[in-house]
């Protein structure tokens, strides 16, 4: 699986500004590596979000946030 966000160990940090569209997994769900996580759209395209290991889900974006640039 592919995103356009730089992942750092078992969290990610945004590439660009974004707004989140929708958090696809629920928080404390247990993912399996490359399992969609969330959508995100940034310069009217949709980027999806994938597990890059196996866990726990803990998200620190609530749906429809705006993010800027940098934010993990």
């Amino acid at each position: 699986p592919h995103s356009d966000s730089q992942s750092s160990g078992s969290s990610y940090v945004a590439s660009m500004p974004a707004q989140i569209l929708s958090l696809v997994a629920n928080e404390g769900d247990f993912v399996q590596k490359g399992q969609l996580l969330l959508t995100l759209e940034s310069m009217k395209m949709e980027v999806k979000i994938f597990a890059n290991s196996d866990g726990f889900v803990k998200y620190f974006v609530t749906k429809g946030q705006v993010i800027a640039e940098g934010t993990t």
